[in-house]
């Protein structure tokens, strides 16, 4: 019996369908507790990523959150998330 074994290519491309994967379910997963802050008028992202650092929620790829990382998972979630911080729209 023979195994096909994946190309280089073939793998990568599993892997990186596998990492977005993980990271939708990761976005899912924290996008809840994000909301829960704005909705209760904190509008700071930094702010957002202090109090889930606190918490001890984990971040994707980091120790701690960071404002940046709010803004990452807002816009993964389709969430408009200049409007919902209160922060004007340019352009």
């Amino acid at each position: 019996m023979t195994i096909a074994v994946p190309a280089p290519r073939q793998k990568a491309i599993a892997n990186a369908e596998l990492t977005k994967a993980i990271f939708a379910a990761f976005v899912e997963a924290v996008e809840p507790l994000i909301r829960d802050h704005l909705a209760r008028g904190l509008r700071d992202h930094g702010a957002i990523a202090e109090a889930l650092n606190r918490r001890g929620i984990p971040c994707w790829g980091r120790d701690r959150w960071c404002a940046t990382d709010i803004r990452m998972v807002l816009s993964h979630a389709g969430a408009d998330h200049d409007a919902i911080a209160g922060t004007p729209r340019r352009g």
